[in-house]
């Protein structure tokens, strides 16, 4: 088939003049429901990441607490909370809370309250993580708390 020059192309006649702006228009009303995606998608994924940092800071305490009983109630320098948050220094804002794993009554400081052998333990750290996602954020909530908790029982 051999091309011929100097003739003038025949339009598709199915095509109607005004279909050069289609693909900006369809672009543009699909923008939005892509970014709230992939923003999303950003915000599980951070959520995730810092589920995970603060379940290895709850295991981290949980372990300390459960080797060094003496210490768990903040008589010396380093006791859970210390333990926990050295754990992951970038975790700024998490807190740690100490409890009896059946009671769910805190273990306070205090230096004459040592827990004995066979006593559970539950270490909760929670953090608040900020919302990426507008439209999300404006449902749910700007900040969202993320907490992990890990039982353990004292070991004599």
């Amino acid at each position: 088939m051999a091309l011929r020059t100097g003739q003038p192309r025949q339009s598709d006649p199915r095509r109607c003049g005004g279909d050069s702006g289609a693909a900006l228009a369809e672009f543009a009303l699909v923008l939005p429901f892509l970014a709230i995606f992939v923003f999303g998608v950003i915000d599980l994924g951070r959520a995730y990441s810092l589920k995970s940092r603060l379940a290895n800071m709850a295991r981290e305490g949980a372990f300390y607490a459960q080797y060094a009983p003496s210490n768990v109630t903040g008589c010396t320098p380093t006791n859970i909370t210390d333990v926990a948050l050295k754990e992951d220094p970038n975790a700024s804002g998490a807190t740690v809370v100490v409890t009896n794993g059946v009671t769910g009554v805190a273990i306070v400081n205090s230096c004459g309250a040592k827990p004995v052998p066979g006593t559970q333990i539950r270490v909760t750290v929670s953090s608040q993580m900020k919302i990426l996602t507008p439209l999300i954020g404006a449902m749910i909530g700007d900040t969202v708390n993320v907490s992990s908790s890990t039982n353990v029982q004292v070991q004599g």
